[in-house]
């Protein structure tokens, strides 16, 4: 026997309603766009940038500090700043991705080779607490300015970007 048109068991119903009411929740205020210009750090120094998501929660991102050819560092802080506990929902196993972008051109990104687990997720923020993610581009970068993306993977995901400079190698080694 068939299922009528339309039907969904009620565990579909359920993920259905928890995805249009995060979407509905991220959604940028009417006549106003959440998301800042992104920062820049100077010379080789960390790049910060935060965006308001749902309610009470911001989400950061930090790129650096910078050195040509040296590994630099990348993370993602989900907090929450809100008297209650705050849920996030992920259509899969994954939590966040980083991307460096190069002129618009995406020149590395932290999941491209990576696969996750399709199962839904759930992630549970502590009033006051916060959850972190992280990640290091070994290779590092050759000296020239980059805009860096950080995304909460969530539905509909949550986009922080900054502008990170490379410096000219000082011959220093990296720290």
């Amino acid at each position: 026997m068939r299922a009528p048109r339309g039907w969904m068991p009620n565990a579909s119903r359920a993920t259905a309603i928890a995805t249009l009411a995060l979407v509905t929740a991220c959604a940028p205020p009417p006549g106003g766009d959440t998301a800042p210009e992104p920062d820049s750090a100077g010379a080789g120094g960390p790049a910060t940038a935060s965006v308001a998501a749902e309610g009470d929660l911001r989400v950061a991102l930090t790129a650096g500090p910078a050195r040509a050819r040296a590994p630099i560092d990348f993370t993602l802080e989900v907090a929450n700043a809100g008297g209650s506990e705050a849920l996030l929902d992920f259509p899969d196993g994954q939590r966040f991705d980083f991307e460096v972008l190069d002129g618009g051109a995406a020149v590395w990104r932290w999941a491209a080779d990576m696969f996750f687990p399709q199962v839904l997720g759930r992630e549970r923020i502590p009033p006051g607490e916060s959850i972190e993610w992280s990640a290091r581009l070994e290779a590092g970068l050759p000296a020239g300015e980059y805009l860096i993306r950080g995304t909460l993977t969530t539905r509909p995901p949550v986009e922080v970007e900054v502008t990170l400079t490379v410096p000219e190698s000082t011959g220093d080694p990296p720290p």
